[in-house]
């Protein structure tokens, strides 16, 4: 049972960061065409 929490927990933290990742990756997109101009 702990093993299997602790795999979510895992799976949550890696979800979250990439999930995160993206979303910068996203809003560096959007905002260089800006910058550039």
């Amino acid at each position: 049972m702990s093993d299997c929490i602790s795999s979510v927990e895992v799976l949550y933290n890696v979800l979250m960061v990439y999930i995160r990742g993206v979303l910068i990756l996203g809003i560096v997109l959007v905002i260089l065409p800006f910058a550039g101009m």
